[in-house]
């Protein structure tokens, strides 16, 4: 019997310190149709921004944008808090989180990835 190609739930992003600008690792989703991304931070004084980028190499970057042409994106600001990248259909073969910190020293996420074929 075929089964369906998933990617089972899997933390990319342990206790990363938001005092720095971070990438996460590269996630393959060639086989997969939809993917989510939970982030999950705790901070007291942390301002930044956290997105996705999505590649077809793993080489080049690009920030994913919804159908407005605006960048998908939580603005990350001075309190903790859960943001959730539900992303569908993607011709992408590879994708990513990136944090880009505008101040503060103080924070940490936590970031999971899973998805599934339709």
């Amino acid at each position: 019997m075929p089964r369906k190609n998933v990617i089972p739930t899997t933390q990319i992003v342990t206790s990363q310190s938001l005092a720095a600008s971070f990438n996460s690792s590269a996630v393959p989703i060639q086989w997969e149709d939809n993917i989510c991304f939970e982030c999950v931070w705790t901070t007291a004084n942390i301002v930044g921004t956290l997105k996705v980028q999505g590649s077809l190499t793993g080489i080049n970057w690009a920030d994913l944008k919804d159908s407005g042409g605006n960048t998908i994106q939580f603005s990350i600001a001075s309190s903790s808090d859960v943001g959730i990248f539900d992303l569908n259909q993607l011709s992408y073969a590879y994708v990513r989180v990136v944090f880009t910190r505008t101040s503060g020293t103080s924070g940490t996420i936590n970031v999971y990835v899973g998805g599934k074929m339709v």
